[in-house]
């Protein structure tokens, strides 16, 4: 599905993103007395335009409304491969906006958390195949330890040794990922204290 690119406020009032106060100020009353001349000609389009005018004449008069406007304009949402978002995706946006009755900000800010949120979950998947990688290597470097010290290899037929090991290996796993792993990818990720467990 195709949509049409909603104009930002600065497009509605004409202006570069590093306007002054006075060209927003110039700019909006120049819009408004047009705007208004068609209105009195009975455009239903001239009452449309008049709300977005002052709409965004309002929101970036403000410098702290403009500052948190300015950030949300900064924000391009991005595929995991780092592509631009089509339009299957801006559409999904819009929907969940208006289904969830929440403004660009907050959408923008769940959006956030669930990125953080699967950056931790990222990290936390390498580290455990690393310490994994490690533990099997570990393992080999064991076998053949023991396949030297032992020629007769009779360790191999213990039944133990392997789920012994095993557990060992999920035990410190356990331990290694409850006071190591989930703190550390909260601080690494900027998370706080709702993440994974």
């Amino acid at each position: 599905m195709s949509l049409v690119r909603k104009e930002n406020y600065y497009e509605t009032l004409g202006l570069q993103r590093n306007a002054s106060t006075l060209e927003i100020v110039e700019s909006f009353e120049r819009s408004k007395t047009f705007w208004e001349q068609l209105k009195s000609e009975h455009l239903t389009v001239a009452e449309e335009k008049i709300f977005e005018i002052t709409n965004a004449y309002s929101t970036l008069i403000d410098p702290v409304k403009r500052n948190l406007y300015n950030e949300t304009l900064d924000y391009e949402f991005v595929l995991l491969d780092g592509k631009p978002i089509d339009e299957d995706m801006e559409f999904a946006y819009v929907n969940y906006q208006q289904n969830q009755r929440k403004s660009y900000p907050e959408v923008l800010k769940e959006f956030q958390l669930f990125k953080k949120g699967l950056g931790q979950m990222l990290w936390l998947l390498k580290m455990t195949t690393a310490y994994f990688l490690f533990s099997l290597f570990l393992y080999s470097c064991i076998v053949l330890v023991l396949t030297f010290l032992w020629e007769q290899k009779e360790w191999e037929d213990s039944p133990i040794f392997i789920p012994s090991y095993m557990t060992i290996t999920w035990i410190i796993y356990a331990i290694l990922r409850k006071y190591y792993l989930i703190p550390k990818s909260k601080t690494k990720h900027n998370i706080p204290n709702q993440g994974i467990d």
